[in-house]
């Protein structure tokens, strides 16, 4: 199955859609901390974004890694 590259969800077994990204609201809800603080994260890069145009995108494998080290 092929995913489209604008759209970062894709279809599980289920036939329901699974998040495979974070935007940075979601990361900084998911680490209880502030969205700015997300954002230096990322800028320090701690945390690996994906970049697509304006949007900065966290996948969700990387920040579970991330919490987990």
């Amino acid at each position: 199955m092929i995913a489209q590259i604008t759209d970062p969800q894709i279809i599980n077994e289920t036939g329901r859609n699974q998040k495979l990204t974070y935007t940075m609201r979601e990361v900084a809800e998911v680490l209880n901390i502030s969205v700015a603080h997300a954002y230096k994260l990322a800028e320090q890069k701690a945390i690996p974004t994906i970049r697509l145009g304006n949007r900065i995108l966290v996948s969700i494998k990387k920040l579970e890694d991330y919490i987990n080290q």
